[in-house]
């Protein structure tokens, strides 16, 4: 009996695949079709320092995304991080662009349930490559037994993240 060598072929194949053999995966940043293609790039610096007292309200922690990279910064996943002395105060992650400073744009976001993090799926930021930039700062408080001294509200850029940046916030007594 004669084998038919493209079945068996398959068959080990599917065999290899099924057992968690090699894969074909789409790299993190790619086109259309699948082809790799360069991460965005950016820097992410303070703005400036933000100063507050324990159980104030209504800070604004700020930071700069410049685009340092040879593409097009869109729509991203925008992550921002609050210390321990600081909780979100509500839901919005506001931001202005190069163009228009003026103009403050506000993003709906998701903060987790101990107004901790604040994760943003869709921001527009629209940054063309040239070192164009926008500014994020969300509201935020400081818990009523914060002690004093710097602290760091961090920032997270992109779905995997491919920048990151702080910004400095002096608790006063």
């Amino acid at each position: 009996m004669r084998r038919n060598p493209v079945r068996s072929v398959t068959v080990a194949a599917l065999a290899v695949l099924a057992v968690g053999g090699p894969s074909v995966t789409t790299p993190a940043f790619a086109d259309a079709a699948g082809k790799a293609d360069a991460p965005p790039k950016a820097n992410i610096v303070q703005r400036k320092a933000v100063e507050g007292r324990p159980g104030q309200e209504w800070l604004y922690p700020s930071v700069v995304v410049e685009n340092t990279g040879s593409r097009r910064i869109g729509t991203e996943r925008v992550l921002v991080e609050a210390p321990p002395e600081m909780l979100f105060m509500d839901s919005e992650l506001t931001f202005t662009r190069y163009e228009d400073e003026s103009r403050e744009i506000h993003v709906q976001c998701v903060p987790s349930a101990t107004k901790r993090t604040l994760t943003c799926p869709g921001v527009d930021l629209n940054l063309e490559p040239g070192r164009k930039w926008a500014v994020l700062y969300p509201a935020m408080s400081v818990k009523p037994n914060a002690g004093p001294g710097d602290t760091y509200v961090t920032f997270k850029l992109g779905s995997p993240v491919f920048a990151q940046g702080k910004s400095k916030v002096t608790v006063k007594r």
